[in-house]
């Protein structure tokens, strides 16, 4: 859960520590987000299914 978190600091904090990573961290953040929210509508969707 730390990575979210990382989305939230001001970007002139992380750029000075990440310069040339920035898009690769970017990137990786939202796969995980995407990854997270399938998991999640999956996990609805069959529940609905049950009920």
């Amino acid at each position: 859960m730390r990575s979210i978190n990382v989305a939230h600091l001001p970007p002139r904090k992380k750029a000075s520590a990440w310069n040339g990573n920035e898009p690769v961290f970017f990137l990786m953040n939202l796969g995980l987000k995407i990854t997270f929210a399938t998991l999640i509508i999956n996990l609805m969707d069959d529940f609905l299914k049950k009920v």
